[in-house]
């Protein structure tokens, strides 16, 4: 194939990796950005076909093995190391344990792996400078799986196709019911990629010059990019699909910028032989270069200043990579030093993720140091797995196993729920009473969730149900419906009112403050501008409490506010872990609540 031919691949990968860049950067109009990644998979996909697509013998199988790896993975643990080092010069203690862990998976060359398992409800308060790595995982899994996808081929053309269908049915099923999955895992991908081989086996031998149509393809893709930002839509599975098929298009049958020796030909050209080390480096260079401590992943262009900043250190950096280490590697690395190198990489991570993070506390105060455990001052989240399977029964788990509990519990709600369940579950256990938790954060909304918390219950024999959510103000009658079908099931509910809320990053506050001060400042808002904050609601609740015999509600904030409410105890320690939620330590004030939740079980009309 002349390289001719093949220069709309490299400006196709300079216009892919600006998508990405401006979506990163969060430029107006590219909150779709990102699926210039899908972009990239149909390349690969080509490329693959176009590269390799006869390999055979196990020989040519290693060989495939030792090129993919030698040209992806040099650029790749320089990168991973350059920004572990620099993470650990640079941020808080618990922040370089994050990201020891994101080093660790993709080390491994599983950082897709490692995203998919750790992701949650916080993951926008968690700094995740590797985070780009994901897409590099899955690219990685499909090269793996590649020569036996090939040999399957050999044996029946149709059962290739079939796989091809497979994984595009488990995207389109996965991104309804677990997107995540479907975002990050090679199952839910693989059909990008198919999309991009079957590209050259049809169109590109037979079609490759046919420009116009490329270029209408490629205006419409990038014009669907751009439009969808205007339309924010809770799945975009089908954007992704037109993304692909447009894609598909563009690399089968080319597209012309003009002349090449034109400014816009050159400037792709340019981008597109950088592009993979462009990827690599913008993303811990926005990361860095906007970080703020205890805020997660800041990514936007900010002033002017700072944007110029961000650019020119991903030009300089993504031109030595790209020189110093991306071609110069791309031939002289053999098989045995490349395994050599990946086994060395997780034991270097494995060994080093404690020192790393001692390292980082010395640098902090005791004072500092304290406000810095607010991210580990918390409980599991949600339902810990378990091989024992009578804490996955239904859509809840037990979180204590008693064979013969006295009275059973179900607690239901939002993310605060989660903060709270193994500090109820204390007096509930010296009970021996039991606690089941509803897996997921699921506040209640609407008349469906409602209705499924109440049969939940009714599964298991539970008589009562623990409400905690940031429930600001009774949205219509939704709580009073709900503590009507609980009363028509002879069930209980007990609800915690929230606690105060803040429009600031409580750690980030206090670590601010000290720093600036060399004092922690306990005190929060005022105890009169929460309760006037939920004064609509503590008037529902009143009226409810009158109204049902089956409903008693707490004042979460009971203990925690007095002329002020609270944002540290008196040692110093973080009472949140962002602005709304809870640590252990805060969690701690709630302690009377649950004890008294836990022996109400025996009254049997509700008082407090």
């Amino acid at each position: 194939m002349s390289k001719s031919k093949l220069l709309h691949i490299e400006k196709l990968r300079g216009i892919s990796v600006l998508l990405v860049l401006f979506y990163h950067l969060d430029v107006p109009g590219f909150q779709y950005g990102y699926l210039g990644v899908d972009l990239f998979f149909v390349v690969s996909g080509f490329l693959m076909a176009m590269l390799y697509g006869e390999i055979r013998t196990k020989s040519e199988i290693v060989g495939f093995f030792i090129r993919r790896s030698r040209r992806l993975l040099p650029a790749y643990f320089t990168v991973l190391l350059a920004t572990t080092l620099i993470g650990i010069w640079l941020v808080l203690p618990h922040e370089i344990e994050q990201l020891m862990v994101q080093g660790l998976w993709s080390s491994a060359l599983l950082p897709n792996f490692g995203f998919w398992q750790t992701a949650t409800y916080f993951d926008s308060i968690l700094l995740r400078p590797l985070l780009n790595f994901w897409s590099l995982g899955v690219e990685l899994q499909f090269y793996l799986v590649f020569p036996f996808l090939l040999a399957i081929k050999r044996v029946s053309e149709k059962w290739l196709v079939i796989f091809t269908v497979l994984s595009f049915l488990i995207a389109a099923i996965s991104s309804f019911v677990d997107p995540k999955t479907a975002f990050f895992m090679l199952p839910s991908r693989l059909w990008e990629f198919m999309i991009g081989y079957y590209t050259f086996r049809i169109i590109f031998n037979y079609k490759p010059n046919t420009a116009f149509v490329g270029e209408v393809a490629l205006l419409l893709l990038l014009t669907l990019i751009f439009v969808l930002s205007a339309f924010p839509l809770k799945n975009v599975f089908a954007p992704s699909i037109a993304v692909v098929l447009l894609s598909a298009t563009v690399i089968g049958v080319g597209f012309a910028t003009g002349s090449e020796e034109n400014i816009f030909s050159k400037i792709f050209v340019g981008l597109g032989k950088y592009s993979y080390s462009i990827y690599l480096v913008h993303f811990p260079i926005i990361v860095f270069v906007n970080y703020s401590p205890f805020q997660g992943n800041n990514l936007f262009m900010g002033s002017p200043i700072n944007l110029l900043s961000i650019l020119l250190a991903t030009a300089i950096c993504a031109f030595l990579l790209h020189n110093t280490v991306e071609s110069k590697t791309r031939y002289s690395i053999t098989g045995f030093q490349l395994v050599i190198g990946i086994f060395s990489m997780c034991l270097l991570f494995l060994a080093t993720q404690k020192m790393a993070v001692d390292l980082g506390k010395t640098k902090l105060s005791p004072a500092a140091l304290l406000i810095n455990n607010a991210r580990d001052d918390r409980g599991s989240y949600q339902c810990d797995t378990s091989l024992d399977k009578r804490t996955r029964e239904g859509e809840s788990c037990r979180l204590n196993l008693i064979d013969n509990p006295s009275h059973e519990f179900l607690l239901v709600g939002d993310s605060h729920a989660d903060m709270i369940k193994e500090q109820l579950l204390i007096p509930i256990a010296a009970n021996n009473q039991s606690l089941r938790y509803l897996k997921g954060y699921s506040p209640i909304l609407s008349g469906y969730e409602r209705e499924s918390f109440i049969d939940e219950a009714v599964l298991h024999g539970i008589d009562t149900i623990v409400v905690q959510q940031t429930l600001r103000i009774d949205n219509g009658d939704g709580l009073r419906n709900f503590i009507q079908n609980a009363a028509d099931s002879n069930i209980r509910v007990v609800l915690i009112s929230p606690v105060p809320i803040y429009f600031y990053n409580v750690p980030q506050k206090l670590y601010g403050d000290y720093l600036a001060t060399g004092n922690v400042d306990t005190k929060g808002m005022l105890a009169e501008e929460h309760y006037r904050q939920v004064a609509a609601l503590f008037e529902n609740l009143k009226a409810y409490s009158e109204e049902f015999e089956n409903f008693l509600w707490y004042d979460g904030a009971k203990n925690l506010c007095s002329l002020y409410c609270l944002i540290a105890d008196s040692q110093g320690r973080p009472l949140y872990y962002d602005n709304n939620h809870l640590t252990s330590t805060g969690v701690s004030y709630l302690a009377e609540i649950f004890q008294s939740i836990s022996n109400q079980a025996y009254s049997t009309n509700f008082s407090r």
